[in-house]
């Protein structure tokens, strides 16, 4: 099995920090070269993670809140029982579509409130049209 984190693609807290505390990194993707703005690091609480497996068995391990940006995913952890971890498997999900679907709910919980700051979400050529089937199976 691998194993992917997708942890501090982007704060939850990223809204509320100053301009001032936020960091730029050059970030290389798919051979080409961005900056990237990232906010500081955060300390996050496990009971406010949720774990997401692909088709490949990938687990994505994010923020709860993120998570939520999906209704499918908010909608089964709002049905979990008491106790339950809270594990979402999608066996009909590649894990590169899943784990942009995830950069989405990142770039959405942050960006949603945030309208001036907003930048642009790149998606490559070659996973757009499975991306927008999977974004509508997702509610997102």
């Amino acid at each position: 099995k691998a194993t992917v984190s997708v942890l501090n693609w982007a704060s939850p807290c990223a809204a509320d920090a100053a301009p001032s505390a936020l960091r730029y990194t050059l970030s290389t993707h798919m051979g080409k070269k961005s900056i990237v703005r990232e906010p500081p690091p955060v300390t996050l609480d496990p009971a406010s993670l949720v774990t997401l497996y692909s088709a490949e068995d990938y687990k994505f391990v994010i923020d709860r809140q993120c998570a939520m940006q999906s209704n499918l995913i908010k909608t089964q952890l709002e049905e979990l029982k008491e106790g339950e971890d809270p594990v979402v498997r999608f066996p009909h999900i590649q894990a590169p579509i899943l784990e942009k679907a995830i950069e989405y709910f990142y770039y959405k919980h942050r960006y949603d409130n945030d309208p001036e700051e907003r930048v642009e979400f790149e998606v490559t050529p070659a996973i757009a049209l499975d991306l927008m089937v999977v974004a509508r199976q997702l509610g997102c």
